[in-house]
């Protein structure tokens, strides 16, 4: 029996059971090809250069890392103190947040062992100093043996300064870690995208249709919930022919995407061009989408691959070539803290199943309360393409066909 038309494209992921025999399965390709595709990270353009993901699934909000700064560039961190250490990695946080702490006590130690004895009773020693300067900090209380002596204008003056130094830095501190957790980056973490897109022939009209689900993973509903869905390519600048050109992208075009061209000598030898040029995808029926999310259901997000779509006319293999990438973008707010939100996936060809559709999620009862079964969320088959809506939500208690 002849391969099925995914196991050109199979990529190693758990699927669900297929029947070989489906007709489905034997819809016409819009591309033939034999090349399995690396879902990694990073991967070859047509010239042979690397290709790196606008958007890591691992880093989706970490954003894209900067090099070769200028020298000095280290004042731009530090004058904008707030946002670097609100921004910084947990366990470097953690360490400032020690660091600040242990040099006031420190700092302020030493001081008072310049002090004479009879100004700070009980101090003989470094670790007196450091202990008084601790119960200064945080106002613990002075014992019997170890108190300031009132009648030393010089010790009185360090209490007071240490006493302010010490609320400030309180109150700077309280304020980034409660900045860190209210931070609406991690919220967006909770809005889950499918991880594969499905690309599959419309009964209805023939047209290619571009698919993958997306959802909010917690139970309350989003406020405005705005979806956009663009095409990346990368494009070759350095002679100022990265221009956009309106619809489609002109296949003439190709040869200068992805870096070729290679007359910049300001790349590196395995990197990637940092040129790239953008076109909106239409989303079909993005009202029913978004009120999908608005009341805590899951979206299909669809593209219809017609004429003047830069996807339109272009196999899986070129695109990939090209170093295309159709990046999501859904943003809303937050109903509890009325944070704004925003939440980002991509997807390369390496990550699209052909002639796949994504097998239903169902609408349960459960202890009085009608819930989404989520375990079958990334769940894909061929036998869906048979069966008309077969990505809509049904009710029921019964697994999806043919899902394991």
């Amino acid at each position: 029996m002849a391969a099925s038309p995914y196991a050109l494209f199979k990529r190693g992921w758990k699927r669900a059971s297929v029947d070989q025999s489906d007709d489905s399965m034997h819809l016409p390709l819009p591309v033939s090809s034999s090349t399995e595709y690396n879902s990694s990270n990073q991967g070859n353009t047509r010239d042979g250069r690397q290709r790196f993901r606008l958007l890591d699934k691992g880093r989706a909000g970490k954003g894209i890392v900067r090099f070769g700064l200028p020298a000095g560039g280290w004042y731009l961190y530090w004058s904008d103190i707030f946002h670097t250490l609100l921004n910084m990695p947990r366990h470097r946080f953690l360490l400032v947040f020690f660091c600040v702490y242990l040099t006031e006590y420190l700092f302020f130690s030493l001081l008072y062992l310049t002090q004479p004895d009879r100004c700070v009773g009980g101090v003989m020693k470094f670790s007196h100093a450091m202990w008084f300067s601790v119960q200064t900090a945080a106002t613990l209380g002075y014992t019997d043996t170890l108190k300031p002596n009132p009648d030393c204008p010089s010790v009185n003056m360090l209490v007071i300064i240490q006493v302010i130094t010490a609320a400030l830095i309180d109150y700077c501190m309280m304020g980034l870690v409660f900045a860190r957790f209210a931070s609406p980056n991690k919220r967006s973490f909770t809005i889950r995208f499918s991880s594969t897109a499905v690309l599959f022939q419309r009964p209805e009209d023939g047209l290619w249709c571009l698919s993958f689900r997306l959802a909010n993973i917690r139970k309350h509903s989003l406020i405005n919930p705005q979806i956009s869905l663009l095409f990346a390519m990368p494009v070759d600048n350095s002679m100022g022919i990265g221009r956009p050109s309106p619809g489609a992208l002109d296949p003439s075009e190709a040869s200068t995407a992805s870096g070729g061209g290679g007359g910049n000598s300001n790349r590196g030898g395995n990197g990637s061009v940092a040129h790239f040029r953008f076109q909106e995808l239409a989303i079909e029926d993005l009202a029913s989408q978004a009120a999908n999310l608005r009341l805590g259901l899951h979206a299909h997000i669809n593209h219809i691959i017609r004429p003047g779509s830069p996807m339109f006319d272009r196999s899986l293999n070129e695109l990939q070539a090209l170093g295309a990438e159709v990046l999501c973008f859904m943003e809303g707010v937050d109903p509890m803290t009325s944070n704004n939100i925003q939440a980002r996936h991509s997807y390369t060809p390496s990550d699209i199943r052909m002639n796949e559709r994504f097998v239903p999620i169902e609408l349960k009862l459960r202890g009085g309360e009608l819930g989404l079964d989520f375990s079958g969320f990334d769940a894909t088959s061929a036998k869906a393409l048979a069966a008309d809506g077969a990505d809509e939500v049904e009710g029921g208690s019964r697994a999806p066909a043919g899902h394991k």
